[in-house]
């Protein structure tokens, strides 16, 4: 280069084939050609010794237009009998890229260190809060169907049994991130999803925000939970609301993406390349990146107090972490965010069958005998009220021991178990095994507030054993008992 950095003067082969320029086209050129604009005010102070940096690092654009990470070394010399710089590039694109790629990993490592440690906690919460939420629906939910709608205490109640279940969807997001959610997968069709929620979807942005769908393909199926799909929908576009100050935009698309190697090993997710890829962008604010790298962290949020939880990221990158998926992010202050979603792509045909539509004012009854065991008073007595209420007899336990000693002292045949799975002294699971000794067709639902699909797939495979999740309500315990007496 010319002494004051400003030209050209000469240069070696290797920088014609790497850039793809003719010498003719370098030679007296300015030395920004090569350089991004961002970056000519640097390289200036670097050319002219305004620099304390020794070897700084520039982005380099070749004449295709892709550009390269360069490190550069410069020295005085005599070219020409005049003085000149002698600039020698490195090319370390790819020791960045792999430096960069280490540092995703690190940080993917220390994101899902840290969702364990807050998953347990969660996990514990959600147990204490559906135990106690089980109690409080199912009693108001007892109260409602022997309240006339015209009494002047049903509205009261009402209020109370709506407020719980909005507490039951809270303790379901905070299991939704610690990954214990319960899933019961079936075909979905992506488009079809977000087309049923996109009414529900425009009331939550309001009218300011214009929401866009674009569906690459006519179908884009996938195995999955559909109350969760669902979810990760609906706190991502709420998501993209909060961040949209006034007037703005929100765009959902699905296309179908044939992943890189790299990128599977990368996020660690299955062999198949085959994927479905939700993207929801926004023209809001956008966000620095130290926000973006704790935005999936549960309770973190910019919102002001009283206006979010924090939960609605963090439970989405549960959800995609429990469906072998992966959620990405890209933002930029004042640019908007793109928040990319992938699911894999259908793997089996397998379905399951349609929930049967009931008259919840004719619920079915029954004369069987039941051993109801549960450590947690209020629970029991609320089933043991509704069980007998519907006709059947019951014989309560406080504990797995109880249950067993109960059990071997009835003189009438037990045809139900239905039991907590956490208990003292003896658990639900090491109960129905020694019941199963005694009398092996006796049938048993698990209750719990806490428990993943590993406990499901372990111990309720039999068509004998069906699990129940709590909080759950006065004609889902009925239905579920009818269901598993008479199969």
């Amino acid at each position: 280069l010319s002494k004051n950095g400003e030209n050209f003067l000469d240069c070696n082969d290797v920088v014609l084939n790497k850039y793809g320029y003719a010498k003719d086209e370098l030679i007296s050129a300015p030395a920004f050609t090569l350089y991004i604009e961002k970056e000519w005010k640097q390289l200036s102070n670097y050319l002219n010794k305004k620099s304390i940096i020794d070897s700084p690092v520039f982005t380099h654009v070749k004449k295709s237009g892709e550009e390269i990470i360069v490190e550069l070394h410069k020295s005085e010399i005599t070219f020409n009998e005049e003085q000149a710089l002698l600039v020698i590039a490195r090319d370390i694109t790819k020791r960045i890229q792999a430096q960069d790629e280490k540092q995703i990993v690190q940080e993917q490592l220390y994101q899902s260190q840290k969702m364990e440690v807050v998953g347990k906690l969660a996990g514990g919460i959600a147990h204490d809060f559906n135990n106690l939420l089980t109690a409080i629906n199912g009693y108001s939910d007892l109260a409602l169907k022997k309240l006339d709608k015209d009494n002047d205490s049903y509205k009261d109640i009402k209020v109370i049994k709506d407020c719980g279940e909005r507490a039951a969807r809270l303790t379901k997001q905070l299991l939704g991130f610690s990954r214990k959610q319960i899933v019961e997968k079936i075909n979905v069709d992506l488009n079809k999803t977000i087309t049923e929620l996109e009414k529900m979807l425009k009331r939550l942005i309001g009218e300011e925000i214009s929401l866009k769908t674009t569906f690459q393909s006519p179908s884009c199926m996938i195995y999955a939970d559909k109350s969760q799909l669902e979810q990760v929908i609906v706190n991502l576009v709420v998501n993209a609301r909060d961040a949209i100050e006034g007037y703005g935009k929100i765009m959902i698309s699905t296309t179908k993406e044939a992943l890189t190697k790299e990128f599977i090993e990368q996020h660690n997710l299955n062999a198949s390349n085959e994927y479905i890829k939700i993207s929801v962008v926004d023209t809001g604010i956008g966000m620095s990146e130290e926000i973006r790298r704790k935005i999936f962290e549960p309770f973190f949020t910019t919102k002001e107090v009283g206006k979010g939880t924090g939960l609605g990221l963090s439970t989405v990158f549960g959800i995609m972490k429990q469906n072998k998926g992966v959620i990405l992010v890209e933002s930029e202050e004042g640019k908007g965010s793109e928040f990319n979603v992938y699911f894999p792509q259908i793997i089996t045909e397998s379905n399951v069958n349609e929930a049967k539509i009931f008259d919840s004012e004719n619920l079915p009854t029954g004369d069987e005998t039941i051993l109801l065991v549960d450590d947690e008073d209020s629970i029991r007595n609320f089933l043991s009220e509704i069980l007998e209420e519907r006709g059947y007899k019951i014989i309560e336990a406080s504990n797995g021991k109880e249950g067993l000693l109960k059990f071997k002292e009835s003189n009438e045949k037990i045809h139900l178990l239905i039991s907590d799975i956490t208990m003292p002294k003896i658990s639900g699971p090491e109960l129905v095994d020694e019941l199963r000794k005694l009398q092996p067709d006796i049938k048993a639902i698990f209750i719990s507030g806490n428990v993943d699909n590993d406990f499901i797939k372990k111990h309720t495979s039999s068509p004998n054993t069906s699990f129940l999740h709590k909080p759950f309500t006065y004609d889902s315990i009925i239905l579920k008992v009818n269901e598993i007496l008479n199969k």
